[in-house]
């Protein structure tokens, strides 16, 4: 069976079928090729997603730790203050008196540097440990990258 053609004759049906099946290859290549960067992406999302989940829970669990250093430091500021209190009849002189006062705020002033250094620290110390998934999974992803360049 042939089909007429306005402009050149009539096209046996047997070169429009190997026309035909030469785009199904075409097309067919094309899907598998859509379909393993689909499967790429979904993977690489995945990752990403797992990645800030663990940086999540890395910074709640650090910011929990902080608030729980946080929380005793006043208790402990409390125990020193009612010591140095108890400690004021003893104070014989107003030299005394002075002496006992000056110690206890040089005291004070060390626990306080010691506690913002402490935190500091800490703080620090969690941005890294927040820090560490995420870049992780960059690396691994730039190591993935060329791999889907290619495709």
């Amino acid at each position: 069976m042939a089909i007429k053609s306005s402009a050149a004759g009539p096209v046996p049906a047997a070169s429009i079928e190997k026309l035909i099946s030469g785009y199904e290859d075409q097309v067919d290549q094309a899907v598998a090729t859509g379909s393993r960067l689909i499967e790429q992406a979904t993977a690489f999302a995945k990752g990403n997603v797992e990645a800030a989940f663990a940086s999540t829970r890395i910074a709640v669990n650090g910011i929990d730790a902080i608030a729980q250093d946080a929380g005793r430091l006043p208790f402990g500021k409390w125990q020193d203050m009612s010591a140095f209190w108890a400690g004021m009849p003893d104070a014989r002189s107003p030299a005394e008196f002075l002496k006992a006062q000056t110690e206890q705020a040089s005291a004070a002033l060390e626990q306080m540097v010691s506690a913002g250094s402490r935190f500091g620290e800490a703080m620090f110390k969690l941005g890294f440990d927040v820090a560490q998934p995420i870049t992780k999974r960059c690396a691994a992803a730039m190591t993935d990258m060329p791999t889907w360049l290619e495709q």
